[in-house]
């Protein structure tokens, strides 16, 4: 009869049964798991963003017009950080700077203040005019659909410094 790790020997391998053992000497109390930074990484400050105000014309960050025409203009990365920065900012949480936060602030998704602040809407804007028409033909149209109140459409294109 075997011994649970006893060796045993088939067909002249060695096998020994049992958890293996470790070979190194024991982890120092208090030693952390941190992986080392690769050299190639770049690290991001962390911030707490800030809200500004929304508008009457602007979308909750949870209406599914955000995800579906903001992302074929800004990209599903963008899109993912304006939710994050204004769920933090609601929060008061702190964050890491966002990766596209240069496609945000171009497009009125965020701004920095002059404290050095990054700063969200508190409700996401909608498309203007000229971000419309970026728009592939499908979801020009469904876009269309979705703001059938000609009104609604110019003022969000006055809020936002653009024509019709």
């Amino acid at each position: 009869m075997h011994h649970a790790s006893a060796p045993s020997t088939s067909g002249g391998r060695t096998h020994t049964f049992g958890p293996p053992s470790s070979v190194g000497a024991s982890r120092s109390p208090g030693a952390t798991d941190r992986r080392p930074i690769r050299r190639t990484a770049i690290t991001r400050d962390v911030i707490i963003p800030v809200l500004l105000p929304g508008t009457a014309t602007d979308f909750a960050p949870t209406d599914p017009y955000v995800r579906k025409f903001w992302i074929p203009i800004v990209g599903p990365g963008a899109v993912a950080d304006v939710l994050r920065l204004t769920a933090a900012a609601r929060g008061g949480r702190p964050l890491r700077i966002p990766l596209h936060l240069e496609i945000l602030a171009k497009e009125g998704l965020a701004a920095v203040t002059p404290h050095g602040r990054i700063a969200v809407p508190e409700t996401i804007p909608g498309l203007t005019a000229r971000q419309v028409r970026r728009l592939p033909p499908s979801l020009r149209v469904a876009h269309q659909r979705t703001l059938p109140a000609t009104d609604r459409v110019h003022a969000i294109a006055t809020a936002r410094g653009a024509t019709a």
